[in-house]
């Protein structure tokens, strides 16, 4: 491994854990656990009409309404856990495979999950994913990326999720998205619908802009 592609990892690394830590703490505000700033999900609206809820606006007991959830393995995986477990009060979820390593250690025990297959396991990672961030990675970070990508364009996924490519310079050299779409292979909106940055605090307004009831 060279020492350029050593430390680019070393600084994925670090923002994997700062975007994680803002955006868990962005769903342990007041405003996000009460239901009041967000779209809210046909499961959580009960929350809307709840009597704790008119009780002096106490929203302490309430749970998140997002959690950070990861394949609970190491390397940037690892480095999300750990930011979303810095916050107070949080928890965050790991969904393994029996087939990789043991999850870090900094998945909340009681939903740190393990599957079978990988079928299982990337089918409830998004059956109620809100939002979506990809770092650099391999096939398998590929597979899934364009498992995603294939779903929401063929309308078995919403349409509007968000989906963030995080390290700009890696997924625009291995994969010309433009190219596609001038050839046909993919339509134009496939493409502006991915967001593409290297920044933490953008990666953090958009998901947050999307999911919040002013969306973009």
């Amino acid at each position: 491994v060279s020492t350029q592609s050593t430390w680019g990892m070393c600084e994925l690394y670090e923002k994997a854990e700062e975007l994680s830590k803002k955006i868990t703490t962005w769903t342990m505000s007041d405003e996000v656990r009460s239901g009041k700033a967000i779209e809210l999900e046909p499961t959580a609206t009960y929350l809307r009409e709840g009597s704790a809820i008119s009780k002096a606006g106490d929203v302490d007991h309430l749970p998140q309404q997002y959690v950070v959830c990861t394949a609970g393995g190491s390397g940037l995986m690892k480095a999300a856990n750990k930011g979303a477990s810095e916050v107070d009060g949080a928890r965050n979820m790991g969904m393994s495979s029996s087939l990789e390593e043991t999850q870090n250690p900094y998945v909340t025990p009681d939903l740190a999950f393990e599957f079978h297959y990988f079928f299982t396991q990337k089918f409830w990672m998004l059956y109620q994913a809100v939002a979506i961030v990809v770092f650099p990675g391999g096939f398998e970070t590929c597979d899934s990326l364009f498992e995603v990508l294939t779903l929401k364009q063929t309308g078995k996924m919403r349409a509007d999720l968000p989906i963030v490519l995080f390290g700009s310079d890696y997924w625009s050299d291995i994969f010309n998205w433009q190219e596609m779409a001038n050839l046909g292979t993919i339509s134009q909106s496939d493409v502006d619908n991915l967001f593409i940055t290297n920044e933490v605090n953008e990666a953090y307004e958009y998901i947050v802009n999307r999911l919040t009831k002013k969306k973009i």
